[in-house]
């Protein structure tokens, strides 16, 4: 079971995630699962609105557009 095959663990806000940074994620789920479940980690805190330096800096050459709106 990966990190986004079920809405458990997710929070208020509705995560709008283009088709390119979809592209990326999908390259870190095939190629690096410790990266992913960080990666997981990060998108399910910014999903409860905890906004903090370490969840929205850029992890590497990966996801470049990540859109939140709350519910």
């Amino acid at each position: 079971k990966h990190v986004f095959d079920s809405p458990d663990g997710f929070g208020e806000w509705f995560l709008f995630i283009s088709t390119n940074a979809l592209k990326h994620l999908h390259e870190i789920r095939r190629g690096d699962q410790n990266m992913f479940g960080i990666v997981g980690k990060k998108i399910k805190e910014l999903s409860h609105g905890l906004f903090s330096g370490s969840n929205q800096k850029r992890l590497g050459a990966g996801i470049t557009s990540l859109f939140l709106k709350p519910k």
